[in-house]
Order: structure tokens, then C-alpha cells, then sequence
């Protein structure tokens, strides 16, 4: 336990910060699970989308002890999600760039670093997306 010097305990933030942005990540994760390659409606999400969303979210609450590590897990799995049939769009990257952003604001001492991690991130996010032919998301004609 860390001490402040006053003679009480530091207070990690509060625990409902934590929790409502971990949620949000799952809702917008889970709903970029839903979209689909033709011009259907959402459909429900599948195990793997749900598979998706659990991964990439279960480790953002360490993000802060480990930010790091839990920006290569969340952007692994997002570059997963179209091997496992999944349209990547940028709900399902969701987690991934609240990883990176706060991992840019826990290395302000190593901007270098971080940039080059960030930038590597959205290099292998983007360079996945031609490789599986999942360009949907920004076909115009879906829009409308």
C-alpha cells in the first residue's frame, strides 16, 4: 500500500471511472461485432464478437500498471477480428485506442517512445484492413 506521508492511504481514482469506461469499450466493441459486409440490418453478436469484446476489454482496467501490455493486447486483438470474420471498423478498435491514449499519458516522460508505439499500433491496424479485403466500413454507398 502506498503512502501519501499524512499518514493516509493514496487513493487509486474512483472505482466507477474504471468500470464506466470499461463498459463503454465492451458496448462499442461488441457493436462494431455487429456490423456486417452487406446492406442487413445489425445483426445479433456472435461468440466471436463477444470473444472479441471480453479480450480486448478484461485488460484495460490494468492499463494504468501495465499500459503497454494492454495496448498490445488490445490492438492484437483487434487485428485478429477479420481472421476471425469479423469487419473491422473502428468500434471493434475501440479498446485499442483508449489503450494508446492512455499509455500516451502515462510515458509523458518518453515521448518518443510512445509515439513510436502508437504509430506502430495504427500502422498494423491499418495494414490488416487490405489485407483481408474489409474496406466496407468506408464504402459510401452504405451510407444512407
Amino acid at each position: 500500500m502506498t503512502h501519501t506521508g499524512v499518514g493516509g492511504a493514496r487513493s487509486r481514482g474512483p472505482w466507477w471511472r474504471e468500470t464506466a469506461i470499461t463498459a463503454t469499450a465492451f458496448a462499442l466493441c461488441l457493436l462494431g461485432g455487429m456490423v456486417q459486409d452487406d446492406a442487413r440490418a445489425l445483426s445479433p453478436p456472435s461468440a466471436t464478437a463477444y470473444l472479441i469484446a471480453v479480450v480486448s476489454c478484461a485488460v484495460l482496467p490494468v492499463r494504468h500498471r501495465a499500459p503497454l501490455g494492454a495496448m498490445a493486447v488490445t490492438t492484437t486483438s483487434a487485428v485478429l477480428a477479420p481472421f476471425l470474420g469479423l469487419l473491422l471498423s473502428p468500434l471493434i478498435a475501440a479498446p485499442a485506442v483508449i489503450a494508446a491514449y492512455s499509455y500516451s499519458l502515462t510515458a509523458r516522460t518518453e515521448r518518443r517512445a510512445a509515439s513510436a508505439v502508437v504509430l506502430i499500433s495504427v500502422a498494423l491496424l491499418v495494414a490488416s484492413t487490405p489485407l483481408f479485403g474489409a474496406l466496407s466500413w468506408q464504402d459510401a454507398s452504405r451510407v444512407g
